[in-house]
């Protein structure tokens, strides 16, 4: 798996993913689905949305797919463009964790050094304290317009990732 986050890659159940991919292979592949009520839901031509993923019945995570055939698909049929996860679906239910790039997961401990050796300087960098824990954001993206949407975010809490998310929505 390459660790330029600009790549797109994640790893789940040992394999290799490049994001966009049709909801089908990431389902197959990663073991993650949607709920059988979401997967019938209908989505139009040019829309995105986001879904819950489960792994027996548990959360697992999240995705956002969407939708660029011409025609209304149901959301089974659609694109996977989006993939996070976040400490309590990994702790809670004793989830696998993805491997996004750098090789990081949630609920490892990193530092600040750390981040930026393995991905550079981020685009963005959020600081915040609430009650005694520290919250940091690191956000890096493809461009720094309005309309991004092609990123990848780390979330600490306490110097420990809390929740990563890939896009790379087209």
């Amino acid at each position: 798996m390459s660790n330029n986050w600009k790549d797109y890659q994640f790893t789940a159940n040992n394999k290799v993913f490049t994001l966009p991919l049709s909801y089908k292979d990431f389902a197959a592949g990663t073991g993650l689905s949607m709920k059988k009520e979401d997967l019938t839901q209908e989505l139009k031509d040019n829309y995105y949305t986001y879904v819950n993923l489960y792994k027996d019945d548990n959360l697992a995570g999240f995705i956002d797919v969407y939708n660029d055939s011409g025609n209304t698909l149901t959301l089974e049929n659609c694109t996977v463009s989006r993939v996070s996860q976040t400490k309590f679906s990994i702790n809670t239910y004793n989830i696998d964790p993805i491997i996004f790039p750098g090789n990081l997961k949630v609920g490892m401990k990193i530092t600040d050094d750390e981040i930026i050796k393995l991905l550079g300087e981020p685009t963005s960098k959020n600081e915040s304290t609430y009650d005694g824990t520290q919250f940091v954001t690191y956000k890096y993206n493809a461009d720094t317009t309005w309309t991004t949407i092609n990123y990848y975010e780390i979330v600490l809490i306490n110097g420990e990732i809390d929740q990563l998310t890939l896009d790379n929505r087209k």
